[in-house]
């Protein structure tokens, strides 16, 4: 199994800074998870890197490839809070899918001033203030989307890059990627993220990472996502470091 980093070098960044995620104190970090841009570029480098190995004498023992994002040890998925300007195209474009019109997303946000290319991220201090509320006055649809929206974008690039790995290979190397335990957490909640993820083709591997200090609490989560992994003929692994 060859593990590829899609990360980008500290030249990458310095030459497009405005493809960087943006933290909501203002510091910019490595590629935003909604830059086509960086998807663009490290997509052609992973296809350039599977049909180098394909031609020389490695290729009989590659089986598959994991993709891995972070500084984590299993290069994990996870999905971050993101003020950039690709994740703002990327959140509008995302309302065009969820609602199928202005007045659809209106109705759900109850705001009458609001429209699908207007739209704007929900605020940091909105965020955080929304999840200290009591359960019968939790987050509103605001609020909601633009969680749901920062767990699919960063889905839908690792299904975007394992497609690529597909269609390189012509569907012979299998291809997954780990993501931390929390992130798994959001999958479930995000409206059953975690079956749209395992219906798709282009994936044949998931994993969980956890740490020393979550092992206990990420037991009923792993188990939960395990049962619904294998019955879609996924494969699922379980690692913890630290």
């Amino acid at each position: 199994v060859l593990r590829v980093n899609l990360d980008v070098p500290s030249w990458w960044r310095a030459l497009y800074p405005n493809e960087l995620r943006l933290t909501p104190d203002g510091r910019r970090l490595n590629q935003s998870a909604s830059s086509l841009v960086w998807r663009h570029e490290a997509g052609g480098e992973l296809v350039r890197l599977i049909e180098l190995m394909a031609q020389g004498p490695f290729e009989r023992h590659i089986i598959a490839y994991q993709l891995c994002i972070g500084p984590s040890a299993h290069g994990a998925w996870t999905s971050a809070v993101d003020y950039s300007v690709p994740a703002q195209a990327g959140f509008r474009r995302w309302l065009h899918m969820r609602y199928g019109s202005d007045e659809a997303l209106k109705a759900a946000w109850r705001r009458s001033d609001v429209t699908r290319a207007t739209a704007e991220l929900a605020g940091y201090e909105q965020i955080c203030s929304s999840r200290g509320r009591a359960s019968s006055d939790g987050p509103d649809e605001h609020v909601k989307d633009t969680l749901r929206y920062y767990t699919w974008s960063t889905v839908d690039a690792a299904l975007w890059f394992s497609g690529l790995v597909k269609r390189s290979s012509r569907g012979r190397l299998l291809t997954g990627f780990f993501v931390d335990r929390k992130e798994l957490a959001r999958w479930i909640w995000s409206e059953r993220m975690i079956e749209q993820v395992l219906a798709s083709a282009d994936f044949d591997f998931v994993g969980v990472a956890t740490g020393k200090r979550d092992r206990g609490n990420a037991r009923h989560t792993c188990s939960r996502v395990e049962n619904v992994v294998t019955r879609h003929g996924k494969l699922w692994f379980s690692a913890s470091h630290g």
